[in-house]
């Protein structure tokens, strides 16, 4: 490990919330990407978005390039959430390659379309953050997820 680094990320009220199947090898790869991580979440840039995937030991935050900086009360800076995902019943499945319910968050609207591209280029992304975990060559990474309460 060359560093370490640490984010703070606000997460505003949630403004609608949907359910969802993810296939069994993007729920399987983020499992084994935070088993193989020093820190208690990892990042995983997704290029062709220009987004950020948080995740952490209960959910994968979302958080855009472009999608702002905040300071709270406190005085507290951090990047804004967008959307969130929980898997829900994982342990109930029968066989690994089964699809995993899915809980989704919004905290912003007009976020359908992103949901359905996360959907589509995540894997894709854990998988390549995984390549670069096996050869070693990551930093441990630690983040906090703070309700946002603006001043």
């Amino acid at each position: 490990m060359s560093y370490f680094y640490k984010e703070s990320f606000f997460r505003p009220a949630a403004i609608a919330e949907s359910d969802s199947r993810t296939a069994a090898l993007l729920f399987n790869t983020y499992r084994l990407l935070l088993m193989k991580s020093e820190g208690n979440c990892v990042f995983v840039p997704i290029r062709e978005m220009q987004y950020q995937a948080v995740l952490t030991a209960d959910e994968v935050i979302f958080v855009a390039s472009e999608g702002g900086y905040a300071i709270d009360v406190k005085g507290e800076g951090g990047r804004i959430v967008q959307l969130s995902w929980r898997w829900q019943h994982s342990h109930d499945r029968d066989s690994l390659n089964q699809p995993v319910p899915l809980h989704v968050t919004f905290y912003h609207r007009g976020l359908e379309e992103t949901q359905r591209l996360l959907l589509s280029l995540l894997p894709a992304a854990l998988q390549a953050k995984l390549d670069i975990l096996e050869r070693g060559k990551d930093t441990a990474t630690d983040c906090i997820i703070i309700p946002f309460h603006a001043p």
